[in-house]
């Protein structure tokens, strides 16, 4: 979602912030961020996340992520 509020492949966020977004805890992500630099659907470096594969990333997201889009986009806040 951040990335949709953004024109650019490039987001500035540490895992701590990712960690307080997702209400998980900063090794959870450091975990899950490391397995999706290994999948190639990222890169991350110093706080900075460069999405690489948005359609696999998108793939993996729950649900909730096509109903807020939809809402969001209802409103025009797009």
């Amino acid at each position: 979602m951040s990335h949709d509020r953004t024109d650019s492949m490039i987001l500035t966020m540490t895992h701590e912030r990712l960690a307080g977004l997702l209400g998980s805890d900063r090794p959870s992500i450091s975990e899950i961020a490391g397995m999706f630099q290994e999948q190639g659907m990222i890169s991350y470096r110093r706080g900075i996340v460069n999405i690489l594969n948005r359609r696999r990333l998108e793939s993996l997201a729950c649900e909730c992520y096509e109903v807020i889009q939809h809402y969001y986009n209802q409103l025009g806040l797009h």
